[in-house]
């Protein structure tokens, strides 16, 4: 059982590197088009066929949905765009770091939980 803990805990690092791992190349391809153009690409995006069965149309609804928001962050963004190339990729790498070290430690706390668990239960009972 403490196996299939850090199987699921691991299989979450992983997902959660890919993320993070998008959202880094996303920025790189977004990061060096003009703003107006980086706002219609956010629009144009397709996912990978793969990926896009997973989601179907609800991905598409909630780029539209999400629109209107995106045209506000690239308005209110124009002006500091150029220490905000830099801060990203770096903010991103941080928060990598931070839900990486999380989801270890939560890991381990459960796989120690539930070996404490498992003792426990395990244990002979003594007869009084």
């Amino acid at each position: 059982m403490v196996l299939a803990v850090w199987l699921v805990g691991l299989l979450l690092l992983a997902l959660w590197s890919l993320t993070m791992w998008a959202a880094y190349a996303a920025w790189g391809v977004l990061a060096g088009l003009p703003w107006d153009q980086a706002a219609e690409q956010v629009r144009t995006m397709q996912l990978p066929p793969a990926v896009e069965i997973w989601f179907g149309g609800a991905w598409r609804e909630w780029i539209d949905a999400a629109a209107p928001l995106i045209e506000w962050l690239v308005r209110l963004l124009q002006g500091s765009a150029g220490w905000l190339e830099g801060a990203v990729p770096v903010l991103i790498w941080i928060a990598w770091g931070v839900g990486a070290l999380a989801l270890l430690v939560l890991t381990g706390i459960a796989a120690g939980a539930v070996g404490w668990f498992r003792r426990r239960h395990t244990r002979p009972r003594q007869v009084r």
